[in-house]
């Protein structure tokens, strides 16, 4: 007899080899992710910031009329394009502080952000109008406080008999019950 050969066991199993240092050595940030949402804007930013020297820039005098003027044209523009906007910004109150600054009063900050998207266009278009070129702008916030006044019938009545004295004289004929 001839001996035969014996064949070794077939094994399944493989090996990997394993890497000291990651396969992706570029990995980059989702475009959705905070931390670039932040470093865009801290670019963007940083682009936008120019330094204009307005030495030689005329400073051309002007009126608080020129500036209401100005004002009102710049709210009918807005309320053309934008009525979110101008319902923000149409009880801002402007006014000459300087020669050399304007002074907005304001009520609330939503309404200074709304302000803000659009500040470029007024104070570009103003300083073109009356040919000065160093205007800056200050903001100031105003506290409105809402009187709230409870009206009763009896108040209402009372009210209404200071314009028109004759309710007193029906109220006294009359006997009126307000309860």
């Amino acid at each position: 007899m001839v001996p035969t050969p014996q064949k070794e066991p077939i094994s399944n199993t493989k090996k990997f080899e394993k890497t000291t240092q990651p396969i992706a050595q570029n990995t980059r940030g989702s475009l959705f992710s905070i931390e670039g949402f932040l470093q865009s804007k801290e670019e963007e930013s940083n682009k936008n910031t120019t330094i204009v020297v307005d030495e030689k820039l005329p400073k051309n005098h002007f009126t608080e009329t020129d500036v209401q003027t100005e004002w009102k044209y710049f709210l009918d523009q807005i309320k053309k394009k934008d009525t979110v906007t101008y319902n923000a910004i149409s009880v801002f109150k402007i006014a000459k502080k300087t020669e050399d600054e304007l002074e907005i009063t304001y009520s609330s900050e939503s309404a200074r952000e709304e302000f803000d998207k659009c500040k470029d266009l007024f104070v570009q278009h103003f300083k073109q109008k009356v040919h000065h070129y160093s205007i800056s702008i200050v903001f100031k916030k105003i506290e409105i406080k809402t009187k709230v006044e409870v009206m009763t019938k009896r108040s209402k009545f009372e009210k209404l008999a200071q314009q028109f004295p004759l309710l007193r004289d029906l109220d006294a004929v009359m006997k009126f019950d307000f309860s």
